[in-house]
Formats: C-alpha cells, structure tokens, sequence
C-alpha cells in the first residue's frame, strides 16, 4: 500500500494481509447490500439529500444503491466549494461515508452543518472508539454503522476488505487524474475494447481473481514510440524530464442502460529529472500557483503531469470520436472530468484552478 507525502511516495506496512477469496469477499459485499435495504434506503427515502465522502464514497454508494433510484439530491463532498452549505437549511440530510477511522472529515462537516437540518450519518465501517466519541459528542445527529469494531479488528477490516472490495467495483486512484465517460446504452466487453483500440494500439484486459460481472478492467501501455511522441509534446512546451509510468487504465461499470467508463491517466515523471526552468509561457496549461523564481516545486510536478495527460487524453478522444463513428455505435456519448486531489489539494482539472482541502490524504487507501 503507498501514500504521497509531500509528493514522495512511501511504502505502509500491512500486518494484516489475508488472501481473500472470492466467495468472502462476495458474503462481505452481501452483508452490506443487506445493510444498505435496511439502513441506507430506509434513511434516503425520508431524506431529502445525500452527501458522498469524497471518490471512494460516491463510488460505494453508487455500488450498494445500484438498481434502487433513490428521489434524493446527491452531492460528492471534496470541500465546501462543492456547493454552498447554506441551501441544506431544513433539509433531511444523510452523509455517507465508506468508513470513519480518526472521524476528522465527518467532525469538519458536522461542524458546518450540524444546526441546518436533521442529520443522519451512516457509515459501512466504524472504529469503535471514534464512534462512540462522534455519538457524544453530537447528540442530535443519527449514526448508523454496519460494523463498529475495536482498532486491531478495524484495521484488519480496513486493509484487507476493503480494498479488496474496492478494487472488485473498479474504483480509480484516489490521487490520479480521472475522467467519466458515459454511454447511453449498455455496451460489451468487446464493444469497450474496440473503442479504444486502432491498428497499432489495444487495450489490455486485466484478469482478476475477486471480480463482479458487471465491472472489469483494462489498461494501454504506451510503447517506446508513444512515449517519445508525448515527451516531445511537453518538451517542445518547455518540460524536460523523464517519463517513469506511462499509461491508461479503463475501470468499466456495466449498468442496465448505460456504460460508465472511467480513465485513469498513470503519468509518472521522474522528479531527479524534471526541470521547468524555460517553460514560462510556453506551456498549454499553466498551473495558477506557479512561481516562476523557484524550479522543481511540487507546483512544477503537478504541472508536468496536467500537460502531459492533456496530450493522452486528446489523443484517446479522438480515437474515441473515431471509432463511436466508424463502429456505428448509436448512443449519446458524455465526457465528464471528475475531481483531482494532489496532496490535500484539490485541483480543477478543466480550468486547472485550485482549493486548498484540509484533512483528505490520510483518507486514501
């Protein structure tokens, strides 16, 4: 398991590796979708709107709802720039989040919208002290929980389950630059390859022991010319560095009515050798927190990053167009860019602005 401090990725030893199998992670996956019909649904169907904890929420949520419209707003909480907490004033409101360790995100939200209307929180995963001191420490709210556990049994759960479960809904990194894509019909593993696939390049289906029917993953490794190519694009904008990770990786949701496809840009410069000295305005895409005096900041990374995924994700929406075309795929297409957390930050990545979001990396897994 890996976390980014400061840009520098380090190692978290897990004490508690379990190899799970396929039918445990299907009976936990049971458990809460029994919970969700007894809890969740209960809760949302006298409440009037839901708010997501962030990527990994929004994508559990999704996933225990599935196949149950819900009549409620749905908001993805990153921070407060998401939306204006004044409009929640005498609303139902019910906040969900996958699971509550330290409770640092749910005591931040609480205390702006703890007076505005009548609160439930509910979580899939509680440590039993954090949860019991939340439930003291703000009495009118509701906390629901299908597992309250003491820390060790937490933490077993929490690095072992769940990111097991994770990865068999396909959910894209947490840190990474993401975009959805979405198709009005449902499509089949072989239609999906052939979006995304020309005479030199196809993606590759990725084969897993825990996975669901409905959700696979693929992944395009760019070869040795597409590489060069891409360097050439962000040097001949005034990047000069070394390209360590370069590739896509798709996360596809197969709904009864729709395909959601989820592109994860692995774009990995090596920081020894990324200088942008002379990319003051060259650059297609200049991150507003530049500083032009001091090179090599974590601001020149981000930098990097944003130009060259901008080229990949060019060159995949035009492959994209292309093919929707060729193959006479008759639906309504939808790109949408979804949120980027660098390091706590949280960065536009259509107008490549940012907002500083307190308290979000100890939450990725």
């Amino acid at each position: 398991m890996h976390r980014s401090i400061s840009g520098v990725y380090i190692m978290i030893f897990n004490p508690f590796n379990i190899n799970l199998n396929k039918d445990e992670l299907e009976n936990f996956r049971s458990e809460m979708l029994i919970f969700f019909d007894e809890k969740i649904r209960e809760n949302c169907n006298y409440g009037d709107v839901v708010i997501k904890i962030g990527r990994k929420g929004a994508f559990v949520f999704e996933d225990l709802c599935k196949g149950y419209p819900l009549n409620v707003s749905e908001i993805t909480f990153f921070d407060f720039s998401c939306f204006d907490p004044q409009t929640l004033k005498g609303k139902n409101i019910l906040v969900f989040d996958d699971s509550i360790h330290t409770g640092k995100t749910i005591k931040k939200m609480l205390s702006t919208i703890n007076d505005f209307g009548s609160l439930t929180v509910v979580t899939i995963l509680a440590s039993k002290d954090t949860y019991e001191n939340l439930v003291n420490e703000y009495p009118n709210v509701r906390f629901v929980s299908h597992k309250i556990l003491p820390e060790i049994e937490f933490l077993k759960v929490y690095y072992n389950f769940m990111p097991a479960y994770f990865d068999s809904i396909c959910i894209p990194n947490l840190n990474l630059i993401v975009d959805k894509i979405t198709f009005s019909r449902k499509l089949s593993k072989e239609e999906v390859v052939k979006l995304f696939s020309t005479e030199l390049y196809e993606p590759e289906i990725i084969d897993s022991s825990i996975q669901f029917e409905d959700r696979f993953k693929m992944v395009l490794e760019f070869d040795e010319e597409l590489r060069k190519k891409t360097y050439e694009y962000a040097v001949s904008n005034g990047i000069n560095f070394e390209l360590d990770q370069c590739k896509v990786r798709f996360f596809i949701h197969i709904l009864e009515n729709q395909t959601q496809i989820y592109l994860e840009y692995v774009i990995t410069p090596i920081p020894t050798n990324l200088t942008l000295s002379n990319c003051t305005g060259r650059l297609n895409y200049k991150y507003f927190l530049c500083n032009k005096e001091i090179n090599m900041r974590v601001e020149c990374f981000i930098c990097s990053v944003y130009n060259v995924t901008m080229y990949i994700r060019s060159f995949l929406r035009r492959i994209l167009e292309s093919n929707k075309l060729r193959l006479n795929y008759n639906s309504t297409l939808k790109f949408e860019p979804l949120p980027w957390i660098f390091n706590g930050t949280l960065i536009d990545s259509n107008n490549f602005t940012t907002t500083v979001v307190e308290d979000l990396s100890y939450s990725a897994l």
